[in-house]
């Protein structure tokens, strides 16, 4: 299911995480995505799309989740971070609650250093395998949309991906349409 995107006017402020129109809240992914297998991360430039396909990781004994694909279109900037990661390592506690995982995850993000890196070197390491997500968020408005994934090996490499576009289709592996309000938290 497409997201609404109004055209976007020359005037309109773009919707990224560099920039962010004052007043834009961030819509978190990270509850069903944490963790995520990354599958696949796929650019089309002429065609303007990028193609994330992710596995969630299903809780321990549940049935496995159905892979999951976000398609984005009419893309206008892509970006890739990566991130030195800092040599303490992150444990999360399993009994540690949203609220405690939030804030376990923002301080060992605070002690990583950020490099961009070119997007084909950002594709062609996540096509490599054994990414998985440890954060995500989006925001939108007038100026469309921007996605937002933070991915890492489990070792030492680590990226932020940061896609702006105006619209985001999310479907599972069946084809049901998923509504990207529906997997957010605030």
């Amino acid at each position: 299911m497409s997201e609404p995107s109004a055209p976007v006017s020359p005037s309109a402020p773009l919707m990224d995480w560099v920039h962010p129109p004052e007043g834009i809240a961030e819509r978190s992914l990270a509850a069903p995505l944490r963790y995520a297998a990354v599958l696949a991360l796929q650019c089309d430039r002429l065609q303007r799309t990028v193609l994330i396909e992710l596995l969630p990781c299903a809780e321990e004994g549940a049935p496995p989740e159905p892979t999951l694909l976000f398609a984005l279109r009419d893309v206008s900037s892509t970006r890739a971070l990566t991130h030195e990661l800092w040599p303490g390592g992150l444990v999360i506690p399993p009994d540690a609650s949203p609220e405690e995982r939030g804030r376990i995850v923002g301080e060992f993000k605070k002690k990583c250093t950020e490099v961009s890196v070119e997007w084909a070197a950002c594709e062609g390491a996540l096509a490599s395998g054994g990414f998985a997500v440890l954060d995500a968020g989006w925001i939108a408005g007038t100026g469309g949309l921007a996605l937002r994934l933070d991915v890492v090996d489990g070792k030492t490499r680590g990226y932020t991906v940061l896609v702006r576009c105006e619209g985001i289709e999310v479907t599972s592996a069946d084809g049901t349409p998923l509504r990207l309000e529906g997997l957010s938290s605030a």
